[in-house]
């Protein structure tokens, strides 16, 4: 039994990468980065938020625009510098490529959706 197991894994030898999974995950990266520069763009305007504590007499939570915010940024700084240090090391290495930037995307989208979750609760309704 131990026999086969290691004449299969002698005959298999290293994974065959394809080109086309190098060129779509190094081809996404431009996405990652814009979609990264537009989540950030829109996060400039959670503070616009806090103006409803100022002119109307409401009950209001500021420090859930910090919170907004801080979480935004981290998960676009973490997915986009993660999505870039994966790129390169899973080409070196003969890993999938593609499948780094598709999760910085997710992770933009989830950090963005939390930082609104946080935003909405600024303001007691």
């Amino acid at each position: 039994m131990t026999q086969n197991s290691t004449a299969a894994q002698q005959m298999s030898g290293p994974p065959v990468r394809r080109w086309c999974d190098v060129a779509a995950g190094w081809a996404l990266f431009p996405v990652v980065c814009a979609l990264a520069l537009f989540a950030g763009y829109l996060t400039v305007f959670f503070t616009v938020e806090d103006d409803d504590c100022v002119y109307k007499a409401q009950i209001c939570h500021p420090r859930y625009v910090d919170w907004a915010v801080g979480v935004s940024w981290g998960g676009i700084l973490c997915a986009v510098v993660g999505s870039l240090v994966m790129l390169i090391v899973s080409t070196l290495s003969g890993r999938r490529v593609w499948i780094w930037p598709v999760l910085a995307i997710a992770l933009i989208m989830f950090s963005l959706c939390t930082g609104l979750a946080f935003l909405a609760q600024v303001v007691e309704k």
